[in-house]
């Protein structure tokens, strides 16, 4: 926690996001010298602690005396230990969702973690004129451009008269309350709804970092591992090809893969897209599906993420 009591204190000039970044990257690196330093590989410790007990074990054969057996377990501890520092570490990386306390399977977590790193690589891609291109700097280049021109497109235009079918549903109060920054508390609820045994993301940090280092302060505020969830919404990313982090994009429109405001902007647009539908009734041209006298006059049906529109002309 010293090492990143330390990082939290130092001073980066620029914008939140890229002092945020600054601040990871100069902690995975003070890390990573602490691991080996303190740890060392823990892959070559276990394969040096599985040689070394199967000496002991056979001189122990040999000779059986007080003196092997103490030395037979305390290997067989010390070996003990490292495998499961290496099980933890294949666990987190293979993301087995289905892994329990208990069940141990290395080679199968090598064979996982193997599978994953070999779809991952890039050997070359196709730009956007249709050119193949490789090279880890050149793909990258590709990637920047295409995804910046995908997330800054032009602001559409949008009929404001599609409104005039919305009643006005949410108070002032409501509103209020829905426009409020993020409290402390929420940001701790957030943290530790992390998985402790997730896999590190591109920062080198996992749920059990962050929910360590949550009550760490500096200076009166939060650590940076707080600041994740308050920061401004002028985002920018890399790209990771084959592992390594190359440059920045901006993103100003659209939602990354798994983003909370999805489901509430499909709801909003699903919304819209209804009342439209049933205001339909009221326009001069439009004739609805026949149907009995007695039955309501029905225009469309939907469920979750299809819909099924009746009309006997538009």
């Amino acid at each position: 926690m010293d090492i990143v009591r330390d990082i939290c204190g130092t001073t980066i000039i620029g914008n939140p996001i890229w002092i945020l970044q600054s601040k990871f990257k100069m902690l995975g690196r003070r890390l990573s010298l602490w691991s080996r330093e303190q740890i060392g590989d823990i892959h070559e410790n276990t394969v040096k602690w599985e040689t070394k007990l199967q000496s002991l074990e056979e001189l122990d054969i040999q000779i059986n005396t007080e003196q092997s057996i103490m030395e037979v377990n305390e290997a067989h501890a010390e070996y003990l230990h490292w495998m499961k520092l290496q099980d933890t570490i294949l666990t987190q990386k293979s993301q087995c969702k289905w892994f329990e306390e208990g069940d141990n399977n290395t080679k199968y977590f090598h064979n996982i973690l193997r599978e994953k790193r070999r779809k991952f690589v890039f050997t070359g891609i196709k730009n956007s004129r249709g050119h193949w291109i490789s090279g880890d700097e050149k793909i990258s280049i590709a990637a920047i451009k295409h995804f910046h021109h995908l997330f800054n497109l032009p602001t559409p235009s949008i009929n404001p008269s599609i409104f005039d079918n919305i009643p006005n549903m949410v108070s002032l109060a409501d509103n209020d309350r829905l426009s409020q920054l993020t409290d402390e508390q929420e940001i701790k609820e957030a943290i530790f709804s992390l998985s402790t045994s997730s896999a590190a993301g591109p920062d080198g940090c996992n749920g059990t970092f962050f929910q360590s280092s949550l009550g760490l302060h500096q200076g009166g505020h939060y650590c940076l591992c707080t600041r994740i969830l308050q920061r401004e919404k002028a985002y920018q990313y890399s790209v990771i090809i084959n592992g390594a982090r190359f440059g920045f994009f901006s993103f100003s429109q659209g939602l990354k893969q798994g983003d909370p405001l999805s489901p509430f902007l499909f709801i909003l647009a699903a919304e819209v897209l209804s009342r439209s539908l049933n205001s339909l009734t009221s326009h001069r041209g439009f004739i609805p599906f026949t149907m009995p006298s007695n039955c309501p006059t029905i225009n469309h049906l939907a469920y979750v993420d299809d819909i099924v529109i009746f009309s006997s002309r538009l």
